[in-house]
Protein backbone atom coordinates (compact mmCIF):
# COMPACT_ATOMS: atom_id res chain seq x y z
CA UNK A 1 0.00 0.00 0.00
CA UNK A 2 2.98 2.17 0.77
CA UNK A 3 4.22 1.77 -2.22
CA UNK A 4 1.31 2.20 -4.43
CA UNK A 5 1.03 5.96 -2.25
CA UNK A 6 4.38 6.84 -3.21
CA UNK A 7 4.49 5.98 -6.87
CA UNK A 8 1.05 8.37 -7.47
CA UNK A 9 2.70 11.24 -5.41
CA UNK A 10 5.83 10.54 -7.73
CA UNK A 11 3.94 10.62 -10.82
CA UNK A 12 1.91 13.59 -9.62
CA UNK A 13 5.66 15.22 -9.28
CA UNK A 14 6.72 14.25 -11.83
CA UNK A 15 3.56 15.61 -13.89
CA UNK A 16 4.22 19.04 -12.31
CA UNK A 17 7.99 19.07 -13.16
CA UNK A 18 6.92 18.81 -16.52
CA UNK A 19 4.70 21.72 -16.96
CA UNK A 20 6.50 24.50 -18.57
CA UNK A 21 6.35 27.48 -16.82
CA UNK A 22 4.21 30.26 -17.59
CA UNK A 23 5.05 32.61 -20.64
CA UNK A 24 7.33 36.02 -20.22
CA UNK A 25 6.41 39.29 -21.79
CA UNK A 26 8.40 42.21 -22.68
CA UNK A 27 8.28 45.13 -24.70
CA UNK A 28 10.37 48.10 -26.41
CA UNK A 29 10.09 49.95 -23.53
CA UNK A 30 12.63 47.52 -21.67
CA UNK A 31 15.04 47.75 -24.66
CA UNK A 32 18.43 46.07 -23.49
CA UNK A 33 17.01 44.06 -20.87
CA UNK A 34 18.09 40.52 -20.32
CA UNK A 35 16.08 37.81 -20.54
CA UNK A 36 16.25 34.66 -18.41
CA UNK A 37 13.68 31.52 -19.71
CA UNK A 38 13.39 27.98 -18.71
CA UNK A 39 13.69 25.37 -21.45
CA UNK A 40 9.88 25.19 -23.18
CA UNK A 41 9.36 28.93 -21.62
CA UNK A 42 7.94 31.07 -24.25
CA UNK A 43 9.23 34.45 -24.86
CA UNK A 44 5.82 37.09 -26.26
CA UNK A 45 8.02 40.22 -27.39
CA UNK A 46 5.60 43.14 -28.20
CA UNK A 47 6.59 46.28 -30.27
CA UNK A 48 5.21 49.71 -30.18
CA UNK A 49 4.39 50.64 -34.02
CA UNK A 50 2.32 52.37 -37.36
CA UNK A 51 1.58 50.20 -39.97
CA UNK A 52 -0.13 53.51 -41.45
CA UNK A 53 3.28 54.73 -41.71
CA UNK A 54 4.69 52.06 -43.79
CA UNK A 55 7.20 50.69 -41.22
CA UNK A 56 6.91 47.09 -39.84
CA UNK A 57 8.84 45.45 -37.21
CA UNK A 58 11.76 42.78 -38.55
CA UNK A 59 13.84 40.26 -36.56
CA UNK A 60 17.33 41.30 -37.55
CA UNK A 61 19.07 38.61 -35.36
CA UNK A 62 17.49 35.65 -34.00
CA UNK A 63 18.47 33.65 -31.21
CA UNK A 64 18.73 30.45 -32.39
CA UNK A 65 19.19 27.92 -31.11
CA UNK A 66 18.49 28.75 -28.05
CA UNK A 67 15.26 30.38 -28.83
CA UNK A 68 12.89 28.83 -31.80
CA UNK A 69 10.38 31.42 -33.02
CA UNK A 70 6.75 30.30 -32.71
CA UNK A 71 4.60 31.65 -36.31
CA UNK A 72 4.73 34.64 -37.50
CA UNK A 73 4.58 37.94 -35.87
CA UNK A 74 0.84 39.21 -35.57
CA UNK A 75 0.05 43.22 -35.81
CA UNK A 76 -2.94 44.45 -33.96
CA UNK A 77 -4.20 48.26 -34.00
CA UNK A 78 -5.16 49.34 -30.33
CA UNK A 79 -8.69 49.16 -29.91
CA UNK A 80 -8.89 52.85 -28.29
CA UNK A 81 -7.26 54.06 -31.14
CA UNK A 82 -9.07 51.84 -34.61
CA UNK A 83 -11.04 54.58 -35.77
CA UNK A 84 -8.55 56.91 -36.45
CA UNK A 85 -6.40 57.53 -39.30
CA UNK A 86 -2.67 56.81 -38.42
CA UNK A 87 -3.60 54.71 -35.41
CA UNK A 88 -0.59 52.95 -33.56
CA UNK A 89 -0.23 49.09 -32.75
CA UNK A 90 1.20 46.65 -31.51
CA UNK A 91 3.40 43.72 -33.65
CA UNK A 92 3.73 40.16 -31.50
CA UNK A 93 6.46 38.09 -31.64
CA UNK A 94 6.17 34.90 -30.06
CA UNK A 95 9.67 32.22 -29.24
CA UNK A 96 10.05 29.17 -27.13
CA UNK A 97 13.16 28.37 -25.48
CA UNK A 98 14.88 25.60 -26.99
CA UNK A 99 18.13 25.00 -25.81
CA UNK A 100 20.24 26.29 -22.93
CA UNK A 101 22.44 28.95 -23.15
CA UNK A 102 23.63 32.83 -24.06
CA UNK A 103 21.84 34.46 -27.21
CA UNK A 104 21.52 37.69 -28.63
CA UNK A 105 17.45 38.88 -30.03
CA UNK A 106 17.20 42.52 -32.00
CA UNK A 107 14.36 43.83 -34.07
CA UNK A 108 14.84 46.93 -36.19
CA UNK A 109 11.58 49.04 -36.89
CA UNK A 110 11.88 50.49 -40.75
CA UNK A 111 10.10 50.89 -44.13
CA UNK A 112 11.05 47.74 -45.89
CA UNK A 113 11.76 50.14 -49.28
CA UNK A 114 14.34 52.16 -47.63
CA UNK A 115 17.04 49.90 -47.11
CA UNK A 116 20.05 52.30 -47.29
CA UNK A 117 18.47 54.09 -44.35
CA UNK A 118 19.37 52.94 -41.10
CA UNK A 119 16.32 52.10 -39.23
CA UNK A 120 13.78 54.40 -37.11
CA UNK A 121 13.96 52.55 -34.15
CA UNK A 122 16.10 49.08 -32.96
CA UNK A 123 15.29 47.07 -30.35
CA UNK A 124 18.18 44.32 -28.17
CA UNK A 125 17.34 42.03 -25.90
CA UNK A 126 20.34 39.40 -23.78
CA UNK A 127 18.71 35.88 -23.85
CA UNK A 128 19.73 33.34 -21.12
CA UNK A 129 17.90 29.61 -21.39
CA UNK A 130 18.48 27.87 -17.96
Amino acid sequence: MRRLALAAMLGTLATACATPPLPREVSDAVDGARITLLPGQELIVNLDGNLGTGFRWNLTRNAEPVLKQVGEPTTQQRAAESRLAGAGGVTTFKFRAAAPGYAALTFSYRRPWETNIPPAKSVHFDIRVE
